[in-house]
């Protein structure tokens, strides 16, 4: 399963619809805080997180989740891509930083990609 966080409404939804169309399961959620508090963020097959959401950011989340142990890859998204995100996304493990606005298929690209490397294949829709 993906976990898509993502604050903005139309974003989430379009995101979801688009890994939805390449037959990939997601399950979105408004922020950090929400996925965290619906399912266990660390059991993903893969995280998309947006890094500047209110309460806990992407980075937050996810150098949480390290500090933790093993964590699914991640992807992180912003539009903001500053020194300090960059290097805090390098130096987390982030399998990518995504500048937002992206295309739909860098996107694909990508989460297949991530899904691959860690041996995951594909996330098939049940």
């Amino acid at each position: 399963m993906i976990y898509l966080a993502e604050d903005d409404d139309a974003t989430r939804a379009a995101i979801c619809l688009l890994l939805d169309c390449e037959d990939l399961a997601v399950a979105g959620f408004a922020s950090c805080d929400a996925l965290c508090a619906a399912v266990d963020a660390a059991s993903a097959d893969l995280l998309i997180l947006d890094v500047h959401m209110p309460g806990t950011s992407g980075l937050e989340l996810m150098e949480r989740l390290r500090q933790r142990g093993a964590v699914p890859p991640v992807i992180l998204m912003t539009g903001d891509p500053t020194a300090q995100v960059r290097a805090r996304a390098a130096v987390s493990g982030a399998f990518a930083l995504l500048e937002k606005p992206f295309p739909g298929d860098e996107l694909v690209s990508l989460v297949r990609r991530a899904l691959a490397k860690e041996g995951r294949g594909s996330v098939p829709k049940v």
